[in-house]
């Protein structure tokens, strides 16, 4: 039977692989929704701001069920899976080429 020989540094680097890959969306779409807060309280781009915003949410709310928050959290964990699955390839790439 085949067993991989996996290094103890692997599990290291998925890790933070799966850490990077799920705060970079978390972060990108909680500052966009922070921006969009933000200009939904100056005076004149108001009415603006708050037709983003809206958009925004819905958006969100599509991945979440009906909650926005969720739905970030949903993008943002689909993004970890998909840079741990990137990682594991690479990985496996780079020991086949040794």
């Amino acid at each position: 039977m085949l067993t991989p020989n996996i290094q103890p540094r692997f599990w290291t680097y998925l890790g933070l692989s799966l850490f990077f890959s799920f705060i970079a969306p978390a972060i990108m779409l909680g500052g966009l929704w922070i921006i969009l807060i933000v200009i939904t309280q100056i005076p004149w781009t108001n009415h603006l701001g708050e037709e983003a915003l809206s958009i925004f949410t819905n958006f969100l709310a599509t991945f979440g069920s009906g909650q926005p928050l969720e739905g970030m959290f949903v993008i943002s964990s689909v993004a970890a899976i998909v840079g741990g699955l990137f990682d594991t390839y690479a990985s496996s790439q780079s020991r086949s080429s040794h």
